[in-house]
Order: structure tokens, then sequence, then C-alpha cells
């Protein structure tokens, strides 16, 4: 056998066992990958489960009412509707909604409203409960969420943000949320208290409203007064809705179903404050 051949048939004795391994260990790599990349999707799936979990159920929808999602929207609303974190609820002049969230809270909404559940989470290591109400009307009896850390439960609107400690209250935000409106606008933000307190706060300050009490905020830097008519007396279309009035349709025939008070409420309430007629107080602290 001539040199050449020698050295060509050593070298062919070497690189065959390597080259004959090279696609066993590629499916090794193959199936860990494979391995790595289902666990990845099993996470990414089980998060989206977590964050897409209902946190309400539509309760009862009335007249004109559209549920808003990414990429679908649904109208009318109908009962037994699932409502998720980022969903969207609108109603028309003659609608209503009412939601029972996860936690046991339930919200009502009134006629031409928008509302956002902004995000939702009722976990037993996490539990938070955000919503905005953009405008409208929205009666609001809490649940499980917010009893232990007042601050996992808030509702913004673009007047102000609440915070609640046991409540079961009432809120109607007009269409314009600043002290220039034109004479058209219904404006400001409205809180009426019928069990515990409800911290009201805006560029001006925090107030406490305690039970039996109306809020009115005229803006966001407003400094907030005490007023005699409950949130949902606005006047009809075209009227304040920083003023008494006539009811405005579907809206203070709404309400949400009660709750049991937290015995806790009471003590934190001012003296007197129990009953509508009682002494005007008020805890206002300045930003």
């Amino acid at each position: 056998m001539r040199p050449e051949s020698v050295r060509h048939h050593a070298a062919t004795e070497i690189i065959a066992p390597i080259a004959g391994q090279v696609p066993t260990a590629r499916r090794g790599w193959g199936w860990v990958l494979a391995v790595i990349v289902l666990a990845i999707l099993a996470l990414l799936v089980g998060e989206h489960a977590r964050s897409a979990s209902p946190a309400a159920e539509v309760l009862a929808a009335q007249g004109d009412s559209r549920l808003l999602r990414p990429g679908s929207i649904k109208s009318p609303i109908r009962p037994g509707t699932r409502v998720i974190s980022g969903d969207v609820l609108k109603t028309g002049p003659d609608g209503s909604i009412q939601l029972r969230f996860a936690d046991g809270a339930a919200i009502s909404l009134g006629a031409s409203t928008e509302f956002r559940v902004e995000e939702y989470r009722f976990e037993p290591k996490r539990q938070r409960a955000f919503f905005e109400l953009v405008r409208g009307f929205a009666r609001t009896v809490s649940g499980m969420i917010g009893k232990k850390r007042h601050e996992d439960f808030r509702l913004k609107t673009a007047t102000a943000v609440m915070g609640i400690r046991g409540t079961d209250f009432a809120t109607e935000q007009g269409a314009c949320a600043t002290e220039t409106c034109s004479s058209t606008d219904a404006r400001g933000l409205k809180v009426t208290v019928y069990e515990g307190v409800v911290a009201v706060s805006n560029g001006a300050g925090t107030v406490d409203v305690p039970r039996g009490k109306t809020l009115f905020v005229g803006g966001r830097t407003s400094a907030p007064q005490f007023v005699s008519a409950p949130a949902g007396s606005a006047r009809r279309a075209g009227a304040s809705s920083g003023t008494s009035g006539r009811a405005a349709p579907g809206r203070s025939q709404v309400s949400a179903p009660k709750s049991t008070p937290d015995p806790r409420d009471r003590a934190a309430r001012p003296s007197g404050s129990d009953e509508p007629g009682g002494p005007q107080t008020m805890r206002f602290v300045p930003r």
C-alpha cells in the first residue's frame, strides 16, 4: 500500500467514529433544548392563565351595554359574561351592569358610564383590585381585597383617587375633570359613603369621607367640600354634576348588594358622623 493510501486509511479510521457521534450528540442537545423551550412555554402559559383568570362575572345587564377587550367587542353584555383584567365596560343612556368579583365585591354601573378593570388579582399571596371610573356612576361594595391592606384596593377617576376601609359607597365622575369646564359639561367628582370610610385624594390633599356624607371635588387640584345631594342625583344631560337637581335616568336607582358591616369601620368613623344630618367632620391633609 502506498504511503498516501496508508495516511488516508488511518485518517478515515479516526474521523469516521467521530463523525458517527455528531448526529447522536446533536440529537442529545436537541432534546435538551426542546425540554427547555417546553418549560419556558409552560411558565408563560401559566402566567397568562393567571393574568387572564376571571376577575368578575356579570350578574345582570340591561339596555345598551358593551365589553371592550383587545381584539374583541361584546354587545350587548349577557349575564354570565366573564370579566378579566384590562376589560372596559361601557353603558349607554339606558344601560346598567351589575358585577360580582372573585373576592365577593359587588359593583353596579349606571347609565352613560365607562369603567375599566385596571388590574385584578385574588391569590393567597397577592391581592389587588385597581379600577378606573372614566365617567359615569358606580356603586361599590368592597369584598375581601382591601380588608387587611387598604392599599390593595383603589378606584381612580380623572379628578381623584379613592381608597377604602370596609366600604359601601357610590361614585359619580363627570365628563370634565378641570375647574374650567364648559357650561354643557358635567364636571368633577361626587362620592357618597353608605358604610365605612373612603379616603379621597387629589392634588389638593386627602379627605376621609365618613358614613352618610357626600363629598364633591370640582377638579384635580380643587379643595373638596361636603354637599347635601348624593352621588347619582345629578341633573339631566347638560347640567353640572356639582349641583343638586333631578336624578339622571338609570343612575340613582342603581345599587349594589349590601354587605355585612365591618365592626372596625364604626370605630374608625368620626364622632357624630354616622347620620347624614350629623356634623360635617373632615380630616383634610393638604399636599
